[in-house]
């Protein structure tokens, strides 16, 4: 790090961000474990690598950027010598102003590197921070073009138009591995969660899920289709001559020299296997409940509740809500020494440190209830079940949370009060579930706004007009007002400031750039587990629960909506879905 432990250490507990002791008991294990102090406070969640950065460049007295959120100019960077740049791993990024240019260094304390890039530009420089990951980021984003890149590599191979030399496409030899290692890299460069292989009448399709929305990136030649879905395969350890049946697998690609897991998905379709592989980048991903949208109110709630000894935690929601996510995010605050922790996961998505981590396998038995009941033999504290599927897990979960175990997992419904119901189905008792259940969370991701091109503006009469049809605004306003959100001098919607994105290059053209969460929170107390006992039904439950203090998943939605992490739209996207 560019300061010393010494200097961090005092840093973050001036901070209030970890206590005296937390730090000495970070240090002590950073040297029993020959690893560093930041990649401890990153493992048990005590501090993301971006805050750790921010408090850094804060001391150093420059501004930290991140290639993933600033875009390049082209004109300032582009006469630079990549030499230059790459040894000293710096670079130029903006004009700050008719004589100064913006340069970002990994090290801006070195003197060598700052001289050397004031040379090179010939003029006076401004010395901003950077992360290696944002570097590397930066440089592969201005050399980067999928399509240029593939056309390049399939140029030598196109079939000719001449007769004398014309070839059949099974005689044309793709380099197939160069083709699928440049779409996975930059599906990572781009930070794709998903890639689509998807088979048409005449072409391949390539399809990347970007902050939850699918885009068109390209389409191959159709003749490359079965090599590439075939090359797939084999790093999936897939099998190649099974084309009628859907198949998984997964395997390892390295992306600038860190390793990123990919997650692979094989269906037969009309006009051929389509592929979808998931991106399961370890270092990108941040396990940290604040960063990931949690407001100040129910991180208490949560952190009060996971210190129990026993009992059940439930993450709910639909596919894609991000619930493996929170899930890992809770067992990393859980991950210390004294704690043995065992997992049961189909998949196992991300490997983390010190953890026990079990993955099904329906066809040797071992499913989420009986890997449930042989991790008990191993006397774990604390147990995460990647789902509760049916009535067996639902049963095990129960017991082992009766016995003594924190159990974490995750359940299939819309809202926190529905787990009531949805466990009841399953022929849990209500007084059993009563007396088990400590926590539900629910959530959904939503878009986040650029911060590029953020922009403020008001609604007019008709669109308030119609916001009054389906809302109730008055409650609406009385919590925002309550909890600071806005002024109490605001007296009508058209008063209120909503957000919302331009579209610039950063987020191409979209508005929005990276995703958060709405969450709702749910822990039970004495009042709350009277009402499962007496069978109340959802409604009335969800009253109680709002009574006692819980948030709503739209309540949460309007908080992020009137502070800017998020627009209108994307609000009523989860309302009306």
């Amino acid at each position: 790090m560019l300061v010393s432990n010494e200097k961090l250490g005092s840093l973050l507990v001036k901070s209030e961000l970890v206590t005296q002791a937390d730090w000495d008991a970070v240090v002590k294990n950073a040297l029993r474990r020959r690893r560093s102090v930041e990649d401890v406070l990153v493992e048990r969640g005590m501090i993301s690598l971006q805050f750790l950065y921010e408090l850094i460049a804060e001391e150093l007295k420059v501004s930290l950027v991140d290639f993933k959120r600033v875009v390049i100019d082209k004109a300032v960077f582009g006469g630079t010598s990549e030499e230059v740049v790459t040894k000293y791993e710096a670079i130029p990024f903006k004009k700050e102003d008719k004589k100064t240019i913006a340069v970002a260094f990994v090290n801006p304390t070195d003197k060598e590197a700052v001289a050397a890039m004031e040379r090179e530009l010939k003029g006076k420089i401004t010395p901003y921070l950077t992360t290696k990951k944002s570097f590397i980021f930066g440089l592969r984003a201005f050399q980067r073009d999928l399509s240029g890149e593939l056309d390049e590599i399939l140029a030598p191979f196109q079939v000719t138009s001449t007769k004398s030399d014309k070839k059949t496409p099974a005689q044309v030899e793709y380099p197939i591995v160069k083709i699928v290692d440049t779409i996975l890299a930059y599906a990572v460069m781009l930070n794709a969660s998903d890639v689509h292989f998807e088979p048409l009448a005449d072409a391949l399709l390539i399809r990347m899920r970007i902050d939850g929305l699918l885009h068109d990136k390209l389409e191959l030649p159709k003749d490359v289709m079965e090599a590439v879905v075939a090359r797939v395969k084999i790093l999936a350890h897939a099998k190649i001559d099974e084309h009628l049946a859907p198949q998984d697998g997964r395997f390892v690609f390295l992306a600038d020299d860190e390793d990123v897991f990919v997650r692979v998905s094989i269906i037969p379709t009309f006009f051929g296997e389509k592929v979808v592989m998931r991106i399961l980048n370890e270092h990108e991903q941040r396990f940290n409940l604040e960063e990931s949208g949690l407001n100040a109110y129910n991180l208490e709630i949560v952190g009060r509740e996971i210190q129990r000894s026993h009992g059940l935690i439930l993450v709910v929601g639909p596919t894609g809500s991000g619930k493996t996510t929170t899930l890992y995010t809770l067992l990393n605050m859980l991950n210390t020494e004294e704690v043995n922790i065992c997992t049961i996961e189909d998949p196992i998505e991300y490997g983390i440190a010190r953890i026990n981590q079990t993955q099904v396998n329906v066809q040797s038995g071992y499913t989420f209830a009986s890997g449930l009941r042989a991790l008990l033999r191993k006397y774990p504290v604390v147990i995460l079940v990647g789902e509760v599927r049916d009535e067996a897990t639902a049963e095990t979960a129960i017991h082992s949370s009766l016995t003594g175990h924190l159990v974490l997992s995750t359940l299939h419904t819309d809202n926190t009060v529905s787990v009531v119901s949805r466990l009841v189905d399953m022929n849990i008792k209500p007084c059993v579930l009563a007396s088990t259940l400590n926590m539900i969370i629910a959530q959904r991701l939503v878009r986040r706004i650029c911060i590029d091109c953020i922009e403020s503006y008001q609604l007019d009469k008709s669109q308030v007009a119609s916001l009054v049809d389906d809302y109730d605004l008055d409650v609406v306003f009385l919590n925002a007002k309550k909890r600071g959100i806005i002024s109490t001098s605001v007296k009508t919607m058209q008063q209120l400031t909503f957000y919302r994105g331009k579209g610039c290059g950063r987020c191409a053209g979209t508005g929005y750039a990276g995703r958060t969460g709405f969450y709702e929170v749910l822990a039970l107390n004495e009042i709350l587990r009277t009402a499962i006992v007496s069978g109340m039904n959802i409604d009335e439950l969800e009253r109680v629960a709002i009574e006692q203090g819980m948030r709503t998943l739209v309540d949460d939605g309007w908080e992020k909506v009137l502070t800017g992490a998020t627009s209108l739209e994307e609000l009523f996207a989860i309302i009306n879905g």
